[in-house]
């Protein structure tokens, strides 16, 4: 479904909804969660994907990953894909970072391959060249690991509030 409960097209990107009997009813006494989750009976998933014409889906990114720059919607996991081909570079995570005059914009987090070096400005012009403008990070911070969980699921939570840690201070700098 499109963000207005409309059925989206073969090929367009909708958010994955479920109803069924079987789907949960909600959160464990959270009614804040479930009511943002399920809509008009709907439990929305947070998934987004394409449906092709032979009626495979195929997962885009995460709902909460998108990253809303001037009014574009980012695929973190498009960028991710873009800066991990990049020679250098081990693994790489993608979140947005609030911006005064675009809302937000593209922060990544790199893992460089051992013995390699690697500049933000190479990396934005190796991302430049593959990718639209609004597309290539605007930021990069090179990191020693990205955090996981237990189970080594990336955590973007963690890394959001360091891009966020990394905007307040680049305003505090600007205005002093």
């Amino acid at each position: 479904m499109d963000d207005n409960g409309q059925a989206v097209r073969n090929e367009e990107i909708g958010e994955i909804v479920f109803r069924s009997p079987q789907v949960t009813s909600g959160y464990w006494r959270d009614a804040e969660r479930t009511q943002a989750a399920i809509q008009n009976d709907w439990l929305h998933s947070g998934d987004l994907a394409t449906v092709d014409a032979d009626g495979y889906i195929y997962i885009v990114d995460r709902k909460s990953d998108i990253i809303i720059s001037g009014g574009f919607n980012v695929s973190s996991k498009e960028v991710e894909e873009i800066i991990g081909w990049h020679p250098s570079v081990r693994e790489a995570a993608v979140v947005a970072r609030p911006d005064p005059e675009w809302g937000e914009k593209v922060h990544a987090f790199v893992v460089l391959q051992p013995d390699t070096r690697l500049t933000q400005a190479e990396l934005i012009a190796f991302c430049r060249d593959k990718l639209a403008g609004i597309k290539c990070p605007d930021a990069v911070e090179f990191i020693d690991e990205l955090p996981r969980n237990a189970l080594g699921k990336l955590i973007k939570s963690e890394l959001r509030g360091w891009a966020r840690a990394h905007a307040s201070a680049k305003q505090v700098k600007n205005h002093a």
